[in-house]
């Protein structure tokens, strides 16, 4: 299959590539406003390639079956342009990924500590008391210990 063979096949994985990351990568981008701990530097590269993208799309859309110089001449075009946008996608987006998601687990483990530690320092008696505050957290007793706390919570509850 020659160059001029692939241009319809390529421009239309080039229109259906564009077409179906724009919703995702405004809906990150509106996001990323929301929240400023996200990286952006990725998005922005991401969209001037989306935009050079949709340019190309759009200057070739209306090329002619037969000129063939010029289908042959993009043809290459749109096989960089969309080899660029799924190497973006697959590797830089999801390595990106992986590391906000290590980020955030860090700091999910960091609030737990936190946590532990209030409900360590809270008193027994204080709402309830600390012992199903502290089963409830760690979990890390059986189903007969935890029914047996809960019902010391309920005779507490119904004293007061």
């Amino acid at each position: 299959m020659d160059k001029t063979e692939k241009f319809d096949f390529v421009l239309t994985s080039l229109q259906n590539t564009v077409i179906q990351v724009v919703p995702k990568i405004n809906e990150i981008s509106r996001m990323d406003q929301e929240h400023d701990d996200y990286p952006k530097q990725e998005i922005v590269v991401f969209l001037e390639q989306l935009e050079k993208g949709k340019e190309l799309v759009a200057t070739c859309a209306d090329i002619p079956r037969w000129n063939k110089y010029k289908r042959r001449k993009y043809a290459k075009r749109f096989a960089d342009m969309d080899s660029s946008l799924r190497k973006l996608l697959e590797v830089q987006f999801q390595a990106e990924q992986v590391l906000y998601i290590k980020k955030m687990l860090s700091e999910m483990a960091a609030i737990n500590k936190k946590l532990d530690r209030i409900n360590i320092q809270i008193p027994e008696g204080v709402s309830g008391g600390g012992e199903s505050s502290n089963a409830a957290a760690t979990d890390q007793s059986s189903d007969d210990q935890t029914a047996g706390r809960q019902s010391r919570f309920e005779m507490r509850f119904r004293r007061k």
